[in-house]
């Protein structure tokens, strides 16, 4: 019995339950210590940003807020049909480029839960195509 107390107490130990070996040393079952397992250490994965490219016509742009108002195409990638939604500007994106009325080609990034314009440019074509 007292063989068989040993053989547990050294395998909670080895899987890291110092606890129970203790209880069971202070039970009367002689308790070694034994060198901890190594720890491998892992990469945590690269963090991923969600992002959506779109397109649309600019409606409104409010510079002091960093607000644009876009009537956008599908956002199939997004499950959103068309509509005029607000977002907020990411502060790299360069305001002065941003003029109502003009049909651009966007990418929204989810950055804190919200989505929002991170790269905008004069659409390339006829406003209607697919976005992703």
């Amino acid at each position: 019995m007292e063989g068989d107390l040993e053989r547990i107490t050294m395998r909670l130990k080895l899987i890291g339950i110092p606890v129970v070996a203790a209880a069971l040393a202070g039970a009367g079952v002689a308790v070694q210590a034994a060198d901890p397992l190594p720890v491998t250490p892992v990469k945590p994965p690269a963090a991923t940003t969600a992002t959506f490219k779109g397109t649309g016509q600019i409606v409104d742009f409010v510079a002091e807020e960093r607000l644009i108002t876009v009537a956008h195409d599908d956002m199939p990638s997004l499950g959103m049909p068309a509509m005029t939604m607000d977002f907020p500007v990411a502060a790299s994106v360069d305001a002065a480029a941003i003029t109502p009325g003009q049909t651009v080609s966007f990418v929204l990034t989810l950055i804190d839960g919200i989505l929002t314009v991170t790269e905008i440019r004069p659409a390339a074509g006829p406003r209607g195509g697919a976005s992703q």
